[in-house]
């Protein structure tokens, strides 16, 4: 376990709060949930499912979500081994994030709108580290989006990031996608140690299966070598004090077309509201763009300015928002008529820098 190889960029982005987001609470009431007193321990049967491996690609969403959707089938009498590669391949069609990695919303909205295909079709496993070759749809099979349009789903509901409400969701719709932050070191324990100020943090995302008094257990992405001995092979556990490092929950649902016709009909957020959004999920939902960011940069689509610690150009600003970039002195100066950053430049860290899509001239996380 110790010796075991994590990849670099796991690949999940933390997730961007959209007010469309369906709260699995309000699913529950509409879809008329039946009341009753959730066991002390649930564990939903993936024995059958197939395992789950990224390789060295930042494919853990399409993993992840790949797999809850195999479990639906499974609970419908069909076993199929679906392709991640698929979800996560047009995730990075339509998500804006340059680098390797997208989010958990994304590939939700890519299996309702196109579903997947058979693995068969688009293997996962053809692949193991170039991402350019694995993200490209051409060497998909030609009839792999015709048979996509058959294992979309219905809908997705958002859980709230607590521990009696993932565990009500496990108990009553079988599996769970999380997407929480973690560390090399943290993650080779198990129970999950959480992250230690100082280390390196990246986010990932992965299927939760079962709870007990002690601990929620998900199957991984990791392939069968990592976390828990048999027969919880490539199976990993957390405790409760790894709950507040969790930056999403959501959970497959059968959805009614008048509550999607509900959903849709709720205003999109700006695109201000949007780039907020993003930065928040980063740096927390209490985050507020600086007032001089906001009275000077807002007009030009920017909500914040900072400079990433311990990278290749330390005095590098980048300005971040629908119209953000790499800031020159020029650039800088026309906006805010100073050159005094005081009050308007923040410095974050590397994996902060990589979570906002900050990428340095080799194109690797800043």
């Amino acid at each position: 376990m110790n010796d075991f190889i994590i990849p670099e960029n796991p690949g999940g982005l933390p997730h961007i709060r959209d007010p469309r987001d369906l709260p699995y609470e309000l699913y529950k009431q509409v879809a008329g949930a039946v009341a009753g007193e959730r066991p002390a321990q649930y564990f939903a049967n993936i024995s059958q499912l197939h395992k789950a491996n990224q390789f060295f690609i930042g494919s853990c969403v399409g993993q992840a979500t790949d797999k809850a959707k195999e479990y639906g089938e499974l609970q419908e009498g069909d076993l199929v081994d679906l392709s991640a590669r698929y979800i996560y391949a047009h995730c990075k069609r339509i998500d804006g994030y340059p680098g390797q990695g997208t989010y958990l919303a994304t590939a939700l909205k890519v299996l309702s709108e196109r579903g997947t295909c058979l693995d068969s079709q688009f293997p996962n496993s053809a692949v193991s580290q170039d991402h350019e070759k694995y993200i490209d749809l051409s060497l998909a099979d030609p009839n792999a989006d015709e048979t996509a349009k058959e294992a979309r789903i219905s809908g997705y509901a958002f859980v709230s990031t607590s521990w009696d409400s993932i565990c009500d969701a496990l108990w009553r719709q079988g599996v769970v996608v999380l997407c929480s932050a973690g560390t090399n070191v943290g993650w080779r324990e198990q129970p999950l140690r959480p992250p230690q100020p100082g280390e390196p943090v990246w986010y990932h995302c992965y299927m939760a299966f079962g709870y007990d008094e002690n601990f929620i257990y998900f199957r991984n992405s990791w392939g069968e070598y990592w976390g828990l001995p048999m027969p919880y092979d490539g199976c990993g556990k957390f405790a409760p004090n790894y709950i507040q490092h969790l930056s999403a929950a959501a959970t497959i649902v059968d959805m009614s077309d008048e509550l999607r016709k509900w959903l849709q009909q709720l205003p999109s957020p700006t695109p201000i509201e949007k780039s907020i959004a993003q930065v928040q999920s980063v740096f927390g939902s209490t985050w507020r763009p600086a007032p001089k960011v906001e009275q000077y940069a807002f007009r030009e689509g920017k909500v914040a300015y900072v400079k990433v610690l311990g990278s290749k150009k330390p005095y590098q600003v980048y300005s971040l928002g629908y119209g953000g970039y790499k800031e020159t002195a020029w650039s800088f100066l026309k906006t805010f008529k100073t050159l005094n950053q005081e009050g308007i430049v923040g410095d974050i860290q590397p994996w902060q820098a990589r979570a906002l899509g900050i990428l340095d001239d080799d194109a690797q996380p800043a």
